[in-house]
């Protein structure tokens, strides 16, 4: 079993508010079917309705996935938050995730903003990645807004990106962490829902299947 980077994700109130937003956002009944793409240890279940059919794979749990899912059946609903940042294979992945949805599914992804204004006076003082060769669960790719959208993009239709703030709490830097619990929380929001890209600590995107062209129609009923 891999080592639990988090332990303490009930005590970040931040954390917990991105992952019952991202659950509403998933739009799941009871009957729905749900995969949890490193589902850590499942506290989506709290926010998600009671009786669904619930799938939760995480290294933490002994699924390997990093370069592709490997599931037989297909899922109404996929749950993918803080996750593909930290694989090295994150495009395989997603891929593969893909592949698993049904027609007229959801997908929520949550990917993190590396390109915020603290992150950019930080690399100007010369200091680019406060975790540079440490294996304590950093992230292997540091997205930018733009760079995030175009990702996922690449493989979903975006249907909504809502933006959502960071405490501080597992921020490496202790000056920040003060500094943003100093911050009345509502200035936070406000700032990152009107500049997304130097204030949001991170982006949800949810997705549904791209629409398949009419060209690609034509030629599968050829």
């Amino acid at each position: 079993m891999a080592k639990d980077f988090w332990p303490d994700l009930h005590s970040d109130p931040f954390a917990r508010e991105r992952l019952k937003r991202s659950c509403e956002l998933l739009k799941c009944s009871h009957h729905h079917s749900v995969l949890d793409v490193g589902c850590h240890k499942k506290e989506a279940l709290e926010f998600l309705p009671k009786g669904i059919d619930y799938t939760g794979i995480d290294s933490m749990n002994g699924f390997e996935f990093d370069g592709g899912v490997d599931l037989l059946f297909k899922f109404d609903r996929i749950l993918c938050l803080e996750v593909l940042e930290h694989l090295k294979y994150p495009q395989k992945t997603l891929q593969s995730i893909v592949e698993l949805l049904k027609p007229g599914g959801i997908i929520v992804i949550s990917l993190p903003n590396e390109a915020t204004l603290f992150h950019r006076v930080r690399s100007f003082f010369g200091c680019i990645d406060a975790e540079a060769f440490s294996e304590s669960g950093k992230h292997l790719h540091l997205p930018s807004l733009k760079q995030a959208y175009s990702f996922v993009s690449e493989y979903l239709t975006v249907r909504r990106v809502e933006y959502y703030i960071s405490s501080g709490l597992g921020c490496r830097q202790g000056f920040a962490r003060i500094i943003l619990q100093l911050f009345p929380k509502q200035i936070l929001r406000t700032l990152a829902k009107s500049f997304p890209s130097l204030f949001s600590r991170g982006f949800i995107f949810v997705c549904s299947p791209k629409s398949v062209s009419q060209d690609t129609l034509n030629h599968q009923r050829s």
